[in-house]
């Protein structure tokens, strides 16, 4: 049973566990995780890579049960189809329990693309449009039994050799539900391996219900193919909360 002294304890525990590898390393790759804005890059030609996370979530719900969730976890899975264009798989295993309530099974799975429309190196700036299908293929518990879409564009700009700037404005509609939605992240290199990053990000709900939400984080590179990530998450309008914890795994295509 997952209550919330539990869920606090999965918290610090997660926490311990990144800050533990991350003083043992100094550096930075590019991912689309554990941030929500997606980066405005797509990986190498020839490239696979995997970016696999644990989320735990909280929220407490006025005149109606708390939720709690667990995603073990969510894969996203990207090959670069060419210099500019890459394939995208996203899927996660989850576990939904609201009071006596529980639900668990595999989530729909996202099949999408992202293309690169700019890299502008003298004004370092790049746009970028992803875009993925939500086909209803899940388990019966946590299935949307519709087909969804998913879109964003993405921008990307490198203010000076440690700030960066990244935001998307995107549009959704997952069981028939309609989401305007964006993100605006700021990002700090400490050095060439570790980045922090805050982040605000919400959205407008069938253009009656407003959500705003904020993140922050950090990625550090344990070597050359492996990045570690952290994040932490609530919401500005309600008592709710996320934390993970990720790996990311790049093979390159050898020359």
């Amino acid at each position: 049973m997952i209550d919330q002294h539990y869920f606090a304890l999965l918290k610090i525990l997660l926490l311990v566990l990144a800050m533990h590898f991350c003083v043992i390393v100094n550096g930075q790759i590019i991912t689309d995780r554990p941030n929500q804005t997606e980066s405005s890059s797509t990986i190498p030609q020839g490239a696979f890579q995997i970016e696999s996370g644990i989320q735990i979530a909280y929220a407490e719900q006025f005149l109606a049960p708390d939720s709690r969730q667990l995603l073990l976890p969510s894969n996203l899975f990207r090959i670069g189809m060419s210099e500019r264009v890459e394939l995208r798989l996203l899927n996660s295993l989850e576990i939904n329990k609201s009071n006596d309530f529980k639900t668990e099974g595999l989530s729909d799975l996202q099949l999408g693309t992202k293309i690169q429309l700019l890299k502008n190196e003298q004004t370092n700036t790049e746009i970028a449009f992803l875009t993925h299908i939500l086909i209803p293929i899940g388990s019966s518990s946590t299935t949307a039994d519709e087909i969804g879409t998913l879109s964003k564009f993405s921008f990307g700009h490198v203010l000076s050799n440690k700030l960066s700037l990244g935001y998307n404005v995107g549009y959704s509609r997952v069981a028939s539900v309609n989401d305007l939605n964006y993100s605006i992240s700021l990002n700090y290199s400490l050095n060439s391996r570790v980045a922090f990053f805050i982040e605000p990000y919400g959205g407008y709900n069938d253009l009656n219900d407003w959500y705003q939400n904020w993140d922050a984080g950090f990625t550090c590179l344990l070597n050359d193919t492996l990045q570690l990530d952290f994040a932490y998450g609530t919401s500005f309008m309600e008592r709710s909360s996320f934390m993970t914890v990720g790996l990311s795994w790049m093979l390159l295509k050898e020359q």
